[in-house]
């Protein structure tokens, strides 16, 4: 008699089989950056969405639906990253950035970091801020942290950051910039009232008069106040960790008119803060520009994990946010960048978002090797040389066909309405 595998077997046995190619596959979206030791160290700016998915960026979307035209001229000026993976919810994809490591291997591959946890990023793990400014790099955070928040020590300007704008949770009412400190469960079923407390930072501090104003309008404005005081000559990284599109589903007029009506309570909203992002991508790019910076300014965008079921656009992708299906773990994404000696393609390798840590550390000058990483240091990574892996790659995609082929979902949850 013929058994099914479970779906949860399924699942983990690809994903294992998934971080073990991308440990000895290479990262060759950078494939031949200026690999001159004297070479000016670029500004690195990274855009990083939340709650998004595969078809929810116009160089994807098939529908037509999506208004993203500043990140679809960048993507296509620039490399897009087509085979790109995170993980598939909040926390843990941040924790895998920041350290070059898998989140369980830091201590935060569980979830995410609800309210009231006390939960966080090892202190003994290095990240990729306090690696950047050790070697010259001005380092700012604007948006959210979602790494921990229950003592100071473990907060952004203490882990390698010298400055933070935004929430510490993984998300805020976007006006009261509040949030819910008590667990759901608990309030589904009243057991305890809904208790909200004030979380947007400046530093350590609380922001109390900017309640009423969009956050992602006070995150833009802060991200070009950084890049207005700093000197071009001196190296930046600037990390936009954007609340955009997480819920609650909240965005100004301007963006919400510019999309149909839909009976789906919720995803005019949604589709509107997608756009509102590319608005903010285009106002950094264009303040990058007026500083003199932008010519050499590598810029990343990626997800840090699906869209969610009903709203986010996952679809031809199975899944969707918190789950290891592609619609949860696929992440849509460019890199952009004058030093760039390739562009205008779309890049087919497998990566996953530990590839940078190392990336970056090297782009800055740094020594790779003694880092606990996840991937090769091979010298050809080491000189940004293209490395394809194809029979790894061929393994992995008949282990995928074979996984689908036994799986007991037959339809899909990632279509969008």
């Amino acid at each position: 008699m013929h058994s099914s595998i479970p779906l949860l077997y399924a699942a983990t046995r690809l994903w294992n089989m998934m971080k073990f190619i991308l440990s000895v596959g290479l990262l060759v979206a950078l494939s031949s950056v200026v690999e001159s030791e004297s070479a000016k160290k670029p500004h690195i700016v990274f855009f990083l969405a939340d709650n998004s998915g595969w078809g929810d960026y116009s160089w994807n979307d098939e529908s037509g639906i999506m208004i993203t035209p500043n990140m679809e001229y960048l993507a296509r000026e620039g490399v897009i990253l087509n085979q790109t993976y995170v993980q598939p919810i909040c926390t843990p994809t941040r924790a895998a950035f920041l350290t070059g490591r898998y989140p369980f291997r830091v201590g935060l591959g569980h979830a995410m970091i609800l309210p009231p946890q006390a939960s966080y990023l090892r202190r003994n793990e290095s990240t990729l801020a306090e690696q950047l400014k050790q070697r010259g790099y001005a380092t700012h955070l604007v948006g959210k942290w979602h790494l921990g928040h229950c003592r100071y020590d473990i907060t952004p300007t203490f882990r390698g950051f010298d400055t933070h704008y935004g929430p510490l949770n993984g998300y805020i009412d976007y006006y009261k910039h509040d949030v819910a400190v008590n667990d759901a469960v608990s309030r589904l079923f009243g057991l305890v009232p809904n208790i909200t407390a004030l979380d947007f930072r400046d530093n350590t501090g609380v922001v109390f008069d900017k309640v009423g104003t969009h956050a992602s309008d006070l995150l833009r404005e802060r991200a070009v106040d950084i890049i207005k005081r700093h000197d071009p000559e001196s190296p930046m990284f600037l990390w936009m960790s954007n609340l955009l599109p997480h819920f609650p589903f909240q965005a100004p007029d301007r963006f919400i008119n510019q999309y149909p009506n839909s009976s789906m309570p919720g995803l005019r909203e949604y589709r509107a803060m997608i756009t509102m992002l590319d608005d903010m991508m285009g106002t950094v790019v264009q303040a990058l520009k007026e500083r003199g910076m932008w010519e050499n300014t590598l810029l990343l965008f990626l997800c840090d994990n699906g869209g969610p079921f009903g709203f986010g656009a996952n679809w031809p992708l199975r899944g969707a946010i918190n789950t290891l299906f592609e619609g949860g773990v696929r992440s849509p994404g460019f890199i952009h960048g004058q030093m760039l000696q390739k562009t205008g393609y779309t890049n087919n390798e497998l990566i996953h978002i530990t590839d940078f840590f190392p990336t970056f550390v090297n782009l800055a000058g740094g020594n790779i090797s003694k880092f606990k990483i996840n991937i090769s240091t091979d010298k050809q990574f080491a000189n940004h040389h293209e490395y394809r892996n194809t029979r790894m790659q061929r393994k992995f995609r008949e282990a995928k066909q074979s996984i689908w082929e036994h799986a007991i979902i037959s339809k899909s949850p990632g279509v969008p309405f």
